[in-house]
């Protein structure tokens, strides 16, 4: 409890004193595309993330950050999905464990609350809900990460974390109920409109061959006061990168920015904004 009244005052914080983004940082007139890399990253972390928490993903796959050496969490304990099943959850907690080469810390508390006593998801309808109160000190700056309930700047509210359920065979559905993550002054509420689609070859929640299909994720910029959809048509994972390889999503944009856009990942984390009749490449920076 004390961290999230910790992680709720850093996200009031970040919110009120950050710089805001300009207002036209997407579709309409595309000034900022690291603004939206921003914004998507978020998004499909948001999702993805929390079945590499079940699964125990290791922190070190992720692209090479600015200076060209590989980010890594190395020198933090594992993930939540590696801890004992005590009743039906499995919890982790950071004490700002460092990161190597002096990249940052890594603080707060992760939870996964199973449908089950065997913190298991090895049976169709079988559940588990990842809720998060972290602080991500990466290279670039800190992420604030909370699952706590939270109103959006439309007044809406939302939280809750994110939902994964196995479906029949290989299948889960994987549905984000609420989170908040606050970057650079640039506040974000997440929550899926749909559920997405995950499938591995082993019919686990590992990377390697995953696949995300289908499914809307709603992201509403409460510094610059626009929402993004984002509809994933498909995403194609590997085992040595915690964001897709390949793959497209469609970003339709509403409020302060409008028109719409589309994403084409060519490599780990990296790819093409298609927006306003501009392409324009981008690159993920880090893992959370």
């Amino acid at each position: 409890m004390k961290f999230g009244l910790i992680a709720l005052s850093l996200l009031t914080a970040l919110a009120a004193c950050g710089k805001k983004p300009e207002s036209k940082d997407g579709a309409s007139g595309f000034k900022s595309p690291a603004a939206m890399a921003t914004v998507i990253e978020f998004a499909l972390t948001s999702l993805t993330g929390a079945a590499d928490e079940i699964e125990d993903e290791p922190f070190t796959d992720s692209p090479a950050t600015a200076s060209g050496q590989v980010h890594s969490f190395a020198a933090c304990p594992g993930r939540a999905g590696s801890q004992t099943c005590t009743g039906s959850s499995r919890t982790i907690r950071y004490g700002d464990c460092d990161l190597p080469d002096s990249r940052g810390t890594l603080g707060g508390d992760v939870t996964l609350n199973f449908s089950n006593s065997s913190c298991a998801l090895d049976t169709a309808g079988h559940s588990a809900v990842t809720r998060v109160n972290t602080k991500y000190g990466r290279a670039d700056g800190e992420v604030v990460v909370s699952s706590l309930i939270h109103v959006d700047y439309r007044k809406r509210t939302t939280g809750g974390g994110v939902k994964i359920i196995r479906e029949m065979g290989r299948e889960y559905s994987a549905h984000i109920l609420g989170l908040r993550k606050v970057f650079a002054g640039v506040d974000l509420s997440i929550k899926s409109t749909l559920p997405s689609e995950i499938s591995t070859a082993a019919g686990l929640l590992e990377r390697n061959g995953r696949v995300v299909r289908g499914g809307t994720i709603e992201v509403a910029n409460n510094s610059s006061k626009y929402v993004v959809n984002i509809t994933v048509n498909q995403l194609n994972y590997e085992a040595s990168c915690c964001y897709p390889t390949s793959g497209t999503a469609t970003l339709r944009y509403s409020g302060g920015i409008s028109g719409p856009g589309t994403v084409n990942f060519t490599g780990c984390g990296s790819g093409v904004f298609t927006a306003g009749g501009k392409t324009t490449e981008f690159k993920f920076r880090a893992c959370e």
